[in-house]
This record gives C-alpha cells, sequence and structure tokens, in this order.
C-alpha cells in the first residue's frame, strides 16, 4: 500500500511533492498519466480489501467470543 501511494503520488501529473506523514519525499519516478490510472486504482482497490480482512477478522473473533464453546474465545487468549 505505502508503494502503491508513493508510485500513486510520484506520477501525478500536476503533484507538488509527495507528502508521506508530513514529510515531502522526493519524486523518484517521472510524471506517466497511464501508470497513475493504474495506481490509482489499484491502491483504491487493495484499500478497500485490506479494510474487508479487518473487518472479517474482527467479525471472526466476536463470533468466537459469543457464540462458540468457550474454549474457543480467542479474545480472551489475545488479550
Amino acid at each position: 500500500m505505502p508503494v502503491l501511494g508513493y508510485v500513486q503520488s510520484s506520477t501525478y501529473e500536476f503533484s507538488d511533492g509527495v507528502h508521506f506523514f508530513g514529510l515531502l519525499v522526493p519524486e523518484l519516478i517521472p510524471d506517466n498519466d497511464t501508470l497513475f490510472k493504474i495506481t490509482n486504482t489499484l491502491h483504491r482497490v487493495l484499500g478497500y480489501t485490506l479494510l474487508a480482512f479487518v473487518v472479517l477478522h474482527v467479525g471472526g473473533t466476536l463470533k468466537h467470543r459469543f457464540f462458540d464453546k468457550p474454549e474457543n474465545d480467542v479474545l480472551s487468549r489475545m488479550l
């Protein structure tokens, strides 16, 4: 995700630099509209995919906590 974000920001035609948590990182990749569109799509799709995996993981933990046998309670082992 960070690499895709960097490439996306670096290849944007109207970019004023790559900002990474308040730091201005140099642009090492030249402006390229095609590469920007590809990385923009990948960054967005993989971001939502990561979010879906986090939600599924939390949902699975809650399922084990409230609906399974007490010995399958993974939340108590994690805490």
